[in-house]
Parts: C-alpha cells; sequence; structure tokens
C-alpha cells in the first residue's frame, strides 16, 4: 500500500473473509433481511462474504460497553481458547497468537530502547513493600516500579506484572523505597520474569498492548494481522524526533525480516503492524496524570482537575479510544483498564476526511489506493449512520435505546448502511466484495472504470446525503 494510503487504521483485518463467523449477524436480528441488504445476503448464502469479528455492544451514553471491550474477561477467554467457531486455525494456533505477538512486542522494546536491556528481576526476588525505585535516566526523573503478581498471561504462564511511573528526582543507584520487613506478599514465586518487563522498568517504552483481532480473539491463520500499540515517554528535541523516525523505520524492516519476526509467524499472521503512541513524561500535565495513575491513583480521583482529560487530548480523541476498547496488555502497565468510561465513545475516525481521501486515492491510479478507499467509504458510511447519531438498524428493524453496536467489520459496515439506505445496497455489495478481495476480482478487467465510478458514487451518498 502506497505510503500517502497506509491507514494502518485502516490496514486492519476486519474484512470480510470467506471463514465462519465468531457470532453471526442473524444473532441481533429483530426480523427479516431488509429490502437493502438483499444482495449482501446473497453474497453470505454463496459464501463469498461473512462477518469475522462480533459486534461491540453500545451503552446508553453511546460507549462500547466494558464487556465487549478487548481487555474484558470475555476477550481473554476468547484468546485463550481462539473463540466458539474454532476454525480457520483459531483453536489450534490460539497460544500461537499470542505468543506472535508478545514477540512483535520484544523486538519494538529492543529497538525504542536502543537495544538496552533494563535491570532483571531473578525468580524467587524478594522486594520491600511491593515497590522499589531505580534509576530510569529520563532527565532525572526516577522510575517507580511496582511489582504485580504472579498473573497468567494468555499462554498459562505465570507472570509478574511491572506497573512504572516517572517521579522527580535524582538519579542514583537502586534503592528501597521503604524499610523494614519483606511481607509475604512481595516474594516474587513466578517461574518467568519477563524480559520485556523488565526493560519497561528502565527505558522509554510505558507499555506494550495487543490490537484488534489477536486481542479481542478472533484472529484467523492466512487472514489476520498481528496489530500492536507502543505507548512511549516522548522526545524532547528535534534530534528526538529524527531518532524515532530512524526507530520506527528499524522495526519495520525487523518485523517484515525473514530473520527475525515474519520468518517466525508468516506461516501465521499476514504482517505485524505497530502504532507508536507518545505522551510527553513530567511535568507535561498529561505526563503527570498518566504516571499517577500507573502508580495507583486513577485519572477519575486526581487531585489536579481535568487529568483525564490531558491525558485524552495527548493521546489524541482515536488513540485514547483504540487503547480503551479495542486493546489488551502485553507487557506494562494496564493503561485499557485504567482510561475513563468516556474513553470508550466510538470517535469518527474516517468521515471527516472521506472526500479528500477518496479523491486522492482515486486520483492516485492504483488498485491498492482504490481498495483502500472503498474500505474507508465502507466504514465512514458507518460512522455516519450508527456513531453520527443516527438510528442504528439491526436486521431492518430500528434499535430500542441504548442497544446500538459497534464494529469495525466491513461486513457489518456494509449490512446496517444497506439497511438505513436501501438505495445504497447494490453498491454496498459490490464495494464490500472489492473491499476485500481487491477491484480487480470483483470487476476483472474493467476494475478502474467500475471501481472509480462506484467509489464516487458512495463517497458523494456518505458526503452529501441527502442535500
Amino acid at each position: 500500500m502506497g505510503t500517502s494510503h497506509d491507514d494502518d487504521d485502516d490496514d486492519d483485518d476486519d474484512d470480510a473473509a470467506d471463514d465462519e463467523p465468531l457470532e453471526t449477524y442473524s444473532n441481533f436480528a429483530h426480523g427479516h433481511a431488509s429490502e437493502g441488504r438483499r444482495s449482501i445476503a446473497q453474497l453470505e448464502a454463496a459464501r463469498v462474504v461473512r462477518p469475522v469479528s462480533r459486534l461491540s455492544r453500545l451503552d446508553d451514553h453511546g460507549r462500547v460497553v466494558a464487556e465487549d471491550c478487548a481487555a474484558s474477561a470475555q476477550s481473554r477467554s476468547f484468546r485463550r481458547t481462539g473463540g466458539a467457531a474454532g476454525r480457520g486455525g483459531a483453536a489450534a494456533w490460539a497460544e500461537q497468537w499470542w505468543a506472535a505477538t508478545e514477540d512483535a512486542g520484544d523486538i519494538a522494546l529492543r529497538v525504542f530502547n536502543n537495544g538496552e536491556v533494563g535491570a532483571t528481576v531473578e525468580a524467587g526476588a524478594t522486594v520491600a513493600d511491593d515497590d522499589a525505585t531505580v534509576n530510569g535516566g529520563m532527565n532525572g526523573h526516577r522510575v517507580k516500579v511496582n511489582l504485580r503478581g504472579p498473573f497468567r498471561d494468555a499462554a498459562g504462564e505465570d507472570v509478574v506484572r511491572v506497573d512504572l511511573a516517572i517521579v522527580p528526582g535524582g538519579g542514583g543507584d537502586a534503592s528501597s523505597s521503604a524499610s523494614g520487613g519483606v511481607p509475604s506478599s512481595s516474594r516474587l514465586t513466578s517461574d518467568r520474569i519477563t524480559r520485556a518487563d523488565s526493560e519497561i522498568a528502565a527505558g522509554r517504552v510505558i507499555g506494550v498492548y495487543a490490537r484488534g483481532s489477536v486481542a479481542r480473539g478472533e484472529a484467523r491463520a492466512g487472514v489476520s494481522d498481528v496489530d500492536v500499540v507502543v505507548v512511549l515517554w516522548g522526545h524532547e528535541s528535534a534530534d528526538d524526533v529524527v531518532e524515532l523516525a530512524r526507530q520506527k523505520r528499524t522495526l519495520k524492516k525487523r518485523l517484515s525480516s525473514k530473520e527475525e519476526w515474519h520468518g517466525r509467524w508468516g506461516h501465521l499472521a499476514t504482517k505485524a503492524d505497530v502504532r507508536v503512541v507518545t505522551v510527553p513524561p513530567p511535568p507535561h500535565p498529561a505526563g503527570t496524570a498518566l504516571a499517577a495513575a500507573i502508580a495507583g491513583e486513577p485519572l477519575s480521583r486526581q487531585s489536579k482537575p481535568n487529568a483525564a482529560a490531558s491525558v485524552t487530548l495527548c493521546l489524541g480523541e482515536e488513540n485514547t479510544f483504540v487503547l480503551a476498547a479495542e486493546c489488551a496488555t502485553v507487557y506494562g502497565p494496564d493503561l485499557p483498564k485504567m482510561l475513563p468510561a468516556s474513553a470508550r465513545t466510538p470517535p469518527l475516525r474516517c468521515l471527516p476526511t472521506l472526500f479528500e481521501d477518496v479523491t486522492e486515492a482515486i486520483a492516485d491510479g492504483g488498485e491498492t489506493a482504490l481498495k483502500w478507499a472503498l474500505r474507508r467509504i465502507l466504514r465512514a458510511a458507518f460512522e455516519q449512520h450508527v456513531v453520527a447519531g443516527e438510528a442504528c438498524h439491526v436486521g431492518g428493524a430500528a434499535a430500542e435505546p441504548g442497544c446500538g453496536y459497534y464494529t469495525r467489520d466491513l461486513y457489518h459496515c456494509a449490512a446496517l448502511v444497506s439497511d438505513a439506505k436501501p438505495e445504497l445496497g447494490e453498491d454496498l455489495a459490490s464495494a464490500l466484495v472489492a473491499a476485500v478481495y481487491g477491484p480487480r476480482a470483483a470487476w476483472g478487467g474493467l476494475w478502474w472504470a467500475c471501481g472509480a465510478a462506484t467509489a464516487q458514487r458512495l463517497r458523494d451518498a456518505v458526503v452529501y446525503g441527502d442535500e
């Protein structure tokens, strides 16, 4: 995909591939398929397209309910078992998906921490009063480390999590934060203390998080990507920004190398994508609020006003939602559960810039750009008719208040919009096939003429509506 159209938010694997769905659309239907969905229903009956992702419910405030988030117990269960359907390699490779994600996260830690390994903690070590202070080297700040656990990871192994916070103070040798006896709860009984958590404690990385189908336990062999979000303490100079760009290029090269990640996991995942999010360290208000939250003080209870708002403003509305609703913790503090409930409100991710994006993609003239544009159109149409406030229709009937749904699955997006706009049903069905398999597979030798015309009609219908 060209760099001008490479948006990893729209390059995820929630496409309607020919695979057994985890939860079919009929589970939510209040009646028969609508007139607008007839073409999509025919494609589904022929097993050309099917939903591969669960719909997430929205509460009365328009937020994704906590039980449907990637950090929930339900998603954790799916990650262990591969989901209810168990096809497409889900059941057989459930542990492999999480191992592949941990491997990608470990490479990211090495890259962003310049290959340095933090102070390691041996199994059976003791820490006074559950926390310790070590020299983190962050411009005279200290890294306060809180060891929690042991916990069970996706593979069923015991691990100890290392929570950290950047606090003002000078450097120095590692020292205990309290004196006295060692409580029994402080003894690390795990057989495996992850090296990655040790690196987090000593470096710039705040945490590593699985995103998308792997986090939800819906990944399918040969279809899904491994999507990772890495949260870093930010840079303070132009040279640091240049260095971050270099590290991103290095990370991309290592993840795609047959000698490293792709060579180990290419049989399972199509690729690994890493989204990098930076937060300025204290004394910046966002960094101070996040550090306090990591140390155990919820954002909603912090003494400084607008602590949650400052973190959201710094992360960005989209990244905040991605972390809160679409991510599960791999290494580091459990940020998805630390963010406030308001962070689970779906933002408009495709709709605001749809006209410019589609126009640019059509001008590009390539098949990949056109496929990208059609995917973006389907999701923007869903945002307009569901997320942006219009009534949510399920199975042709209007949903009751508080029963709305959120999704990134292309099938669900097309089906919901075809219910709301029956006149777009055939174009949506064509766009769905092309968005999944490519314009050439959908329209043959006329792929450019048919694809561009379909994209323009749908773009104008979404942008201008009934004007």
